[in-house]
């Protein structure tokens, strides 16, 4: 996180809960960037919704 913005995910926890749960690693290596730019680009998205006027 860089000034209150999520700028990507750790590749190594990803890869070592992947093991952890049995799954492809392989597979969930080569689905990482994809699943990364969802949930980095909500958490930015959802950190910068304005509350004013609500």
């Amino acid at each position: 996180m860089a000034q209150n913005t999520v700028i990507g995910l750790d590749f190594n926890a990803w890869r070592h809960a992947s093991e952890v749960l049995d799954a492809d690693v392989s597979a969930m290596s080569q689905l990482f960037p994809a699943i990364e730019a969802g949930i980095t680009a909500a958490m930015n998205s959802s950190s910068n919704v304005s509350t004013a006027g609500n």
